[in-house]
């Protein structure tokens, strides 16, 4: 639930025209910071840079997120 509730949070900073402007200069980056098989699931830079703000957050809050996704007990 935290990991949903932070999408909805940060989607509104997402739409900032800086972030934006700055999604473009780093879109490059891309290519060598993210795995092949998490570009599938977020086929876009600034889907993959939320993605990594909201687990490292989550974390923060719950403690549990990278743990868990780690050893594969949690889906999403």
């Amino acid at each position: 639930m935290t990991h949903e509730l932070l999408h909805y949070v940060l989607s509104r900073e997402f739409e900032n025209a800086g972030l934006i402007k700055k999604n473009r200069e780093t879109e490059g980056l891309y290519t060598h910071l993210v795995p092949v098989r998490l570009k599938k699931y977020y086929p876009k830079w600034e889907w993959a840079i939320e993605e990594y703000i909201i687990h490292t957050i989550e974390s923060e809050i719950t403690g549990s997120s990278v743990a868990l996704k780690k050893v594969g007990m949690e889906t999403y």
